[in-house]
């Protein structure tokens, strides 16, 4: 007859597991876990005023996204808070006030200053309350997530609508044009856009529109004869193509009118038909130009229907 004990020979117990150990591996777990994620996540503790909390945590997409380090919001309670637009940080502020005094979780969108470019993103941040076992507030938490396609798209399209709202109903050419400039502008911050019409003749540019560029600037430009190297204007008007300038201090199409653009303050130029935009140019702007200038197909069907009026 077999020994029953003989079974519990070929068992083997594993020592206890330490909590310590087990803790650590769960942290770094969740660490891969968030340095996976394409979103910025961020923690913060409570502080009076909760837009200049000290971070505690911020994982490293902040450096793709916000152009900045973990360790510099780490270091510096301010920069959040300092990077966020102006017109948009009101709205923040109150967002974040209503979670401190016991609100459910926000989300607050909002534009934020680039570090490295300079260029304001949108942004999409989802906040939540940390709170201790007595429900005390200890700190927020929050992920942030780049919308800035999705808002420019939105934007496009509102303006789309709104043009061909406005051809539709036969508005007058300069209306259109200036609606047309607006909408460049709106997507691609700081940028001065005017908008060139070749006459009758096709040989020369009449001034069409351009609000934000000084008059002395748009009367100088308007009656230009088109031309090979005249201008970036004149030359895209004559080749049919786009151009891009990089430097107009530096280029040779326009050294006859260095002095003109430094008076208007104007830097790179970026052309689509007749359309130039001032101003510095991202390279993701560049690409989108074809869909988000005014491109020839618009400016085209308004001023068929002004003239043919």
């Amino acid at each position: 007859m077999p020994n029953d004990n003989s079974n519990l020979r070929r068992l083997t117990f594993s020592p206890p597991s330490d909590p310590a150990q087990e803790l650590q591996a769960s942290e770094e777990r969740f660490r891969e876990l968030i340095e996976n994620v394409h979103d910025v996540v961020w923690s913060i503790r409570f502080a009076a005023d909760p837009m200049r909390a000290p971070a505690t945590f911020v994982s490293a997409q902040s450096q793709e996204i916000l152009g900045h380090s973990p360790g510099a919001f780490i270091a510096d309670s301010n920069l959040w808070s300092s990077a966020i637009h102006p017109d948009d940080l009101p709205s923040v502020a109150e967002a974040t006030k209503r979670l401190v005094v016991g609100g459910p979780a926000v989300t607050r969108i909002y534009r934020f200053q680039h570090g490295r470019t300079g260029e304001y993103r949108w942004l999409e941040d989802r906040l939540a309350p940390r709170r201790n076992m007595n429900g005390e507030l200890i700190g927020l938490f929050g992920v942030a997530r780049d919308i800035t396609d999705r808002r420019r798209a939105e934007v496009r399209e509102r303006h789309r609508h709104d043009i061909l709202e406005m051809i539709a109903k036969g508005r007058p050419l300069q209306e259109l044009l200036e609606r047309i400039v607006s909408m460049v502008e709106d997507e691609s911050t700081g940028a001065l856009c005017s908008v060139l019409l070749l006459d009758k003749t096709g040989l020369h540019l009449r001034h069409g529109a351009a609000p934000r560029l000084p008059e002395f600037y748009n009367r100088a430009v308007d009656g230009l004869a088109i031309g090979p190297g005249v201008g970036s204007c004149g030359t895209c008007a004559y080749t049919g193509e786009r151009v891009i300038v990089e430097d107009i201090q530096t280029h040779p199409y326009w050294e006859p009118f260095r002095d003109l653009a430094a008076r208007a303050r104007a830097c790179p130029v970026v052309l689509v038909g007749t359309d130039p935009v001032f101003g510095r140019p991202n390279p993701r702007h560049v690409r989108d130009l074809p869909r988000t200038a005014a491109g020839p197909e618009r400016s085209g069907t308004g001023s068929h229907r002004d003239r043919g009026e």
